[in-house]
């Protein structure tokens, strides 16, 4: 299982380049995290909360209405990214708000089967809304037939089928 804060890192790291845009992330933050990602390495908790205020904020409100002990947990991710999210970008909360349509769009997550396995790590998922080409850096090890959620069009990460149908995948 992925540890928390990496998972927390591929889901919002694909957010980044808008948060430089938009002042909320520094060039040197970006390059961190970009670096501990490559590396499969977790920054500390406290400073991912600092980079990532909104998105604190939101694990810690969709814990609640999950019912949730901790906001920090696996659980509570995918409850915010895969069930959540889209209700989020949907009411223009935060950084969500200043995206363009186009990048509202992108920015709704995925989750699909592997149906081919392309040069540079390509995945292509077939998904409820069809073919979806998404970036496979995040997740090498990820071959065709697996289930793979997406933010962005990166994949972030390798599901089960029971993970999956719990989020409305079939």
């Amino acid at each position: 299982m992925t540890e928390v804060g990496l998972l927390v890192m591929r889901y919002a790291f694909p957010c980044a380049e808008i948060s430089i845009r938009l002042e909320n992330l520094s060039p040197r933050d970006y390059a961190e995290l970009e670096e501990a990602i490559r590396n499969g390495k977790s920054l500390p908790r406290k400073h991912l909360e600092k980079l990532f205020p909104a998105l604190t904020r939101r694990l810690k409100e969709v814990a609640e209405k999950e019912n949730l002990p901790l906001y920090w947990t696996v659980d509570a991710v995918h409850a915010y990214f895969l069930k959540y999210h889209d209700e989020y970008i949907d009411k223009g909360d935060g950084m969500l708000g200043q995206m363009s349509p186009t990048e509202k769009e992108l920015c709704r997550c995925r989750i699909g089967k592997v149906t081919e396995k392309r040069d540079q790590n390509v995945l292509v998922l077939e998904t409820k809304d069809g073919e979806y080409l998404v970036l496979g850096r995040y997740v090498p090890e990820a071959e065709v037939g697996d289930i793979i959620a997406s933010h962005r069009r990166f994949a972030t990460e390798r599901l089960s089928a029971e993970q999956a149908a719990m989020f409305g995948y079939r």
